[in-house]
C-alpha cells in the first residue's frame, strides 16, 4: 500500500500545514495526519473567544462591584453601630447623652457639666471607641477646645488633627483633615459620620454676653424641632418622648477632599460645632445644596454646598445627609439600632425621625 500525501507551511502566524492525500485505501492514517498538522486557531475562532470573554467580564462586573460595596456598606453600618454602642456607653456613666458641642458658660439656659468650649460630641465617646490615649490628650480643664492655636492654649491641640478610623465609611473617600485659615497648626480631622441637629438651620449663636443654646431659643418651631445633638443638649432618655426607636441621632455625610484655597471643605469637621452635625430639612442625598459658612464651601455635583454666613456669630448652617451607597444613607436611631434609609422616604417621616418629641402635626414614624 502506498500513501501519497503533500504538505505545505503557510505563513509564520500559523503553522498549519496543508494536508492532500490521493485517494487510496489508507484514508484513516491521512486523516490522522491532517490532525496532527492542525496545531493553531484561525483569526475568526480567536475574535469569537474574545467576544465571548468580553461578554463574561461585561456580566461579572457589576455583579463583583455590588459584592465589594455590599462588604463596605456593611462595614460602615459596623461603624455606625460602634457609635451607637459608644453613646450608650457614656449614657451609662454619666445619664446623658453628650451635647453635639459644648460650651463652659454657666448661664447657658441647658446647664451641663464645666467642659471646654467647642468640643464636639465625638470628643466625649473616645473612651468608648478605645481611643483612651486621645481622651487622655485633652487638657478638659482648659476653657476653649481649639482655640487660640498653640500648644497649652486650647484643649484639643493634641487631638484636633487626628483622624479616626472609626469615622471613616468605607464607601466614600477618606476625609482629609481642613485647615483653618492661615493657622499652620489648626489642623481639623474629618469624618463620614454626623450628628441630628434636628430641622435647620442650625441657629446656635455666641453672643456679647455668651450663648444662647437652649432648644427654645434656637428653633422657631419652638423646642421640639431641635434635634438630639444641639450645643449643650446634654439630653437624658426621659427627653426624648418619641421614643429611642423612632428617632435619629447620627447619619452619614460624603467628604469632599477638593482645596478652595487656603481652606478645605468644612462639613463633617469632628471637633467644632460647625461639620459634626446635619439637618433633616431634604430627604437623603438631596441635591439641594447645603448652606456653610462661606470659607468652608467646597462644592461638588454630588455634594453641592452655597457658602450663606461668614462666621460662627452669624451661622445657619445647613447639611443634608448623604453617602456612596447607591440609593440611601446609614441612619443610626437613639436606640443605638442601625437603618438603611432610602433616598425615597417621605419627607415628613424623614423629619419626623429627626425630632426628640412630636410637634404639631408630625405624622406617627411607624416603618420606614
Amino acid at each position: 500500500m502506498i500513501l501519497i500525501c503533500s504538505a505545505t507551511l503557510r505563513g509564520q502566524l500559523r503553522r498549519t500545514p496543508t494536508v492532500r492525500c490521493a485517494p487510496i485505501d489508507d484514508e484513516t492514517t491521512c486523516r490522522r495526519w491532517r490532525s496532527e498538522f492542525r496545531n493553531a486557531f484561525t483569526l475568526v475562532e480567536l475574535l469569537v473567544v474574545i467576544a465571548i470573554i468580553g461578554v463574561l467580564v461585561a456580566l461579572l462586573l457589576p455583579a463583583v462591584q455590588a459584592a465589594r460595596e455590599a462588604a463596605r456598606r456593611t462595614a460602615c453600618t459596623n461603624n455606625v453601630k460602634q457609635i451607637g454602642l459608644a453613646m450608650h456607653l457614656r449614657y451609662s456613666s454619666h445619664q446623658t447623652f453628650p451635647p453635639g458641642s459644648s460650651t463652659h458658660w454657666t448661664h447657658s439656659a441647658k446647664k451641663g457639666p464645666r467642659v471646654p468650649n467647642a468640643a464636639g460630641w465625638a470628643s466625649f465617646i473616645l473612651p468608648y471607641i478605645e481611643q483612651l490615649g486621645l481622651q487622655n490628650a485633652i487638657d478638659w480643664d482648659l476653657p476653649h477646645f481649639n482655640w487660640p492655636p498653640g500648644p497649652g492654649n486650647n484643649a484639643g491641640h493634641n487631638v484636633l488633627h487626628l483622624t479616626i478610623p472609626l469615622f471613616h465609611c468605607p464607601s466614600d473617600v477618606r476625609p482629609v483633615p481642613a485647615n483653618w485659615g492661615t493657622v499652620k497648626d489648626q489642623t481639623y480631622a474629618r469624618g463620614n459620620y454626623v450628628g441630628n441637629n434636628g430641622v435647620g438651620p442650625m441657629r446656635e449663636w455666641h453672643g456679647p454676653n455668651g450663648p444662647g443654646h437652649d432648644r427654645d431659643m434656637i428653633r422657631p418651631g419652638g423646642r421640639e424641632a431641635a434635634g438630639v445633638l444641639y450645643i449643650n443638649s446634654w439630653l437624658s432618655m426621659a427627653e426624648i418622648p418619641d421614643g429611642t426607636s423612632n428617632t435619629a441621632m447620627v447619619s452619614e455625610i460624603r467628604a469632599v477632599n477638593d482645596v478652595k484655597g487656603i481652606y478645605a471643605d468644612g462639613r463633617g469637621i469632628m471637633h467644632y460645632s460647625e461639620g459634626n452635625m446635619y439637618q433633616h430639612n431634604y430627604t437623603p442625598n438631596s441635591l439641594v445644596p447645603d448652606q456653610i459658612r462661606l470659607s468652608w464651601c467646597v462644592t461638588t455635583p454630588e455634594a453641592p454646598c452655597i457658602g450663606r454666613f461668614p462666621s460662627h456669630n452669624t451661622r445657619k448652617y445647613t447639611v443634608t445627609a448623604r453617602s456612596n451607597h447607591p440609593g440611601g444613607v446609614n441612619l443610626l436611631l437613639v436606640d443605638s439600632s442601625v437603618r438603611f434609609v432610602t433616598d425615597s422616604i417621605s419627607l415628613d417621616i424623614w423629619q419626623a425621625l429627626s425630632t426628640p418629641e412630636a410637634i404639631a402635626g408630625e405624622p406617627l414614624v411607624g416603618e420606614f
